[in-house]
């Protein structure tokens, strides 16, 4: 049996294995479980050592196009996170996480990690998707004007307007909810399957959550709200900020959304605001990042390079809406 005592030996000698390798700023770090799976993960530890930065590359949107389209077939709503340190595409579904919160601090990469999430998100009909998006800053996610995904042809800018888009999305979702029980589909996606659905599903993006709540501290009651009902009613949040604060982030919220990526910040707590747990703290920027999904276990990943003519090309790309 492992010695319990060697994993703190291990985190305690860190730094000094990291000066003996000769790594300088960057650092060394440990995960439970083994990079590539197998047999009583538990009991295993991973020590990541980083490559020297002259001989980084990061996978961009050609990439992130072929991790979509070889992704296993049924993901309603496909999320490119980026790719596993063995080099593997990682693509899960926002309709089964149900809601995402994506953190970190400037310089992280976090607005690429972003977009990159988004050009996944534009490859699915309109007719089965709509986007929410607000953008408090007016600076990210304007470049999404256009798209046939897009709610209402615009993106909300104003605090104001996008706090009325949380209201009106929150009334949307109680109606939808409401009619799913009186035709006796347990939820929205089970009405899609049984072909008595033609709504397509709702994603509130929120691009410098902490904005808002400073702002607008009440919205925070209606994110609840569609965190805790939204999933049966087709309805996910993908939330995303750069300040990782208690006072805004609070328990209620962040325990409402299961979903967490995780880029570099400065300090180990604003890892646990964002995670849940430590380790982010320790993350290589840019784009590199921990992933948890349903509980389980932190994945490390690499999020895809997306430029500003990535952005335009997938917009360019998206399928076009045929009706209203």
């Amino acid at each position: 049996m492992p010695d319990p005592n060697d994993y703190d030996r291990i985190l305690m000698g860190l730094n000094k294995l990291a000066f003996v390798l000769g790594l300088k700023e960057d650092t060394l770090t440990v995960s439970q479980g083994a990079p590539g799976g197998g047999a009583e993960l538990g009991k295993v530890l991973t020590l990541a050592v980083p490559r020297p930065r002259e001989s980084w590359s990061r996978p961009g949107y050609d990439a992130l196009r072929r991790a979509i389209e070889g992704a296993p077939p049924g993901l309603r709503l496909p999320l490119a996170l980026g790719v596993t340190p063995l080099g593997e595409p990682f693509v899960q579904d926002l309709a089964e996480a149900p809601h995402l919160l994506l953190g970190g601090s400037t310089g992280s990469g976090k607005s690429v990690a972003l977009h990159g999430l988004l050009c996944g998100l534009l490859t699915v009909p309109p007719s089965r998707l709509r986007l929410h998006l607000c953008d408090a800053k007016g600076t990210e996610l304007v470049a999404y004007r256009g798209v046939g995904q897009l709610y209402n042809e615009e993106v909300a800018t104003d605090p104001k307007a996008i706090h009325d888009r949380v209201l009106a999305l929150v009334e949307h979702m109680e109606t939808r909810f409401a009619a799913l029980q009186a035709r006796g589909h347990r939820d929205h996606y089970a009405a899609w399957d049984a072909g008595e659905q033609d709504e397509p599903s709702r994603v509130l993006v929120i691009d410098e959550l902490t904005d808002l709540l400073m702002s607008r501290p009440q919205a925070e009651d209606q994110l609840v709200r569609l965190a805790q009902k939204g999933r049966a009613a087709g309805v996910h949040l993908l939330l995303a900020t750069q300040r990782p604060d208690a006072r805004t982030l609070t328990g209620n919220l962040r325990s409402n959304v299961p979903g967490r990526v995780a880029l570099a910040v400065q300090r180990a707590s604003e890892s646990m605001i964002i995670l849940g747990a430590k380790g982010a703290e320790a993350l290589l920027p840019p784009g590199d990042m921990l992933v948890t999904l349903k509980n389980a276990t932190p994945a490390r990943a690499h999020a895809y390079d997306i430029r500003p003519d990535d952005v335009a090309s997938a917009v360019r790309a998206a399928p076009k809406r045929t009706n209203p």
